[in-house]
């Protein structure tokens, strides 16, 4: 974590700022399915992380994130496949910090990602107006995520964060057919105070 002086360059924090507190907004969502051809549309969302630094390095962190829904539409000729699912869950796990020069901090955080999630799908047939077929499906589970992120202060207390996340989503559909595990990604950017 880094600081401003008034008339001096930024150097990192003192370790006596302990805690710090982030709300991100997190934008172009997408998801990349490792068993179905769906293309999913990008979304948005939006995340809260709190954490507890030991020192200028290494810290444990608590979040909770939740994102808009994310809809597929495949069309053809003879069936078109409406999906929605959206996904929520907390986050715990460590994360390291490494000032770059005077202006920001680089770091990366790795953990547990715990999410519950909603599926829906309406599948019609252009051919048969009178067939069609509609569901949903709720499943949970537990997966790791890894965050990246390039932070500049604003003040002694308040800094702007660039960020990236990946998360996993295994056997999203939780069905009797083979396991569809997802990667969910994100772009976000965030304001955070350290206290």
């Amino acid at each position: 974590m880094l600081v401003v002086g008034l008339n001096s360059p930024s150097f990192a924090a003192p370790v006596e700022d302990h805690f710090y507190v982030d709300g991100v907004y997190m934008f172009n969502a997408v998801s990349s399915a490792s068993t179905t051809d769906f293309d999913f549309n990008e979304a948005n969302g939006l995340a809260a992380f709190g954490g507890y630094r030991f020192n200028s390095y290494i810290s444990i962190e608590l979040g909770g994130i939740v994102f808009e829904p994310i809809r597929s539409l495949e069309a053809n000729t003879s069936v078109n496949i409406n999906t929605e699912y959206d996904v929520a869950g907390y986050a715990v796990g460590i994360r390291g910090d490494a000032p770059i020069g005077e202006l920001f901090t680089v770091w990366a955080g790795i953990g547990l990602f715990d999410w519950e999630s909603t599926f829906n799908y309406d599948i019609t047939y252009p051919n048969f107006p009178a067939l069609s077929r509609s569901g949903s499906n709720s499943h949970s589970g537990q997966d790791y995520y890894l965050r990246l992120g390039l932070t500049h202060p604003l003040s002694d207390s308040l800094h702007v964060t660039l960020e990236t996340m990946q998360m996993e989503l295994s056997d999203f559909f939780n069905t009797d057919q083979p396991n569809t595990d997802f990667k969910q990604n994100y772009i976000g950017i965030g304001i955070g105070v350290n206290f």
